[in-house]
């Protein structure tokens, strides 16, 4: 059944002039979704009756971990390469947030506050359009060879979304509330820093990619559209100003920060 499948997809594929790479995702009602080809002249194709044809699918689902998708230009790279530019990504994210940092910025209980909302909003968006949070979770081996990490997409939205709220609901309670101890809000914040650490890799793969991540939802038999490399610098910074404002959180912008208890 399964050769017979396979024959018939591809001969369907050759009929309609369409790319394995063309293959893209399209949101339903109710959340559901439909694995489709998107052809060259823009037309789609159903593709989602019966598990077996499913299966046949599976390996295109994510058609962005192809060597440069949509004219990406680092997953197009060698593999030595990818991994320098990961590197020199990861280390400018770094320099820019440390520079920040050592402006003593502090952001209050106000700020802290302020924070606290935007990671539960975010942690909230991560189940709400669940499917697009899952497109820019990297690929085994994304990066060069680098990325290695054990779970699946679903697996690293949940547990990620989960944490980004109760990192949220901690800086909130220990801030401008006063539920709790400051020091919960302290830890809070030292842990969303972490968290945020552990999800830029995600930010990073959407810009060497081209992984469409959450937004706006494309016209029908339309990819999504490309964020231009000036917004992936955009996010950049403003990763960097997000880090420095929870490390300011975390340790109020004291000279003294990362000694006292």
């Amino acid at each position: 059944m399964s050769v017979t499948l396979t024959g018939r997809l591809r001969s369907g594929l050759a009929h309609a002039q369409l790319s394995p790479l063309s293959l893209v995702r399209t949101p339903l009602k109710g959340g559901r979704l439909v694995r489709t080809c998107a052809s060259k002249r823009g037309d789609i194709i159903d593709s989602s009756a019966g598990s077996e044809l499913k299966s046949e699918f599976d390996e295109w689902t994510r058609p962005w971990e192809a060597p440069g998708y949509r004219g990406a230009v680092i997953s197009a790279l060698p593999e030595n390469q990818q991994k320098i530019a990961f590197a020199a990504i990861s280390a400018g994210i770094s320099v820019g947030t440390a520079l920040i940092c050592a402006l003593s910025l502090d952001v209050g209980d106000v700020g802290a506050g302020v924070l606290g909302a935007l990671y539960i909003l975010g942690g909230v968006a991560h189940f709400a359009v669940f499917d697009q949070y899952t497109t820019i979770v990297p690929h085994e081996g994304a990066f060069g060879g680098l990325w290695r990490v054990p779970g699946t997409p679903a697996f690293q939205v949940t547990w990620t979304g989960i944490a980004e709220m109760a990192g949220g609901l901690g800086l909130i309670a220990g801030g401008p509330v006063h539920a709790v101890p400051h020091v919960v809000g302290r830890i809070s914040g030292f842990a969303l820093f972490v968290l945020t650490i552990a999800i830029t890799p995600a930010n990073i793969y959407a810009a060497t990619n081209n992984a469409p991540g959450p937004g706006p939802p494309p016209e029908d038999g339309e990819l999504p559209p490309l964020v231009e490399p000036s917004g992936h610098v955009g996010r950049a910074v403003a990763q960097c100003v997000l880090l420095a404002a929870l490390w300011s959180a975390a340790f109020n912008g004291c000279d003294d920060c990362v000694t006292r208890v």
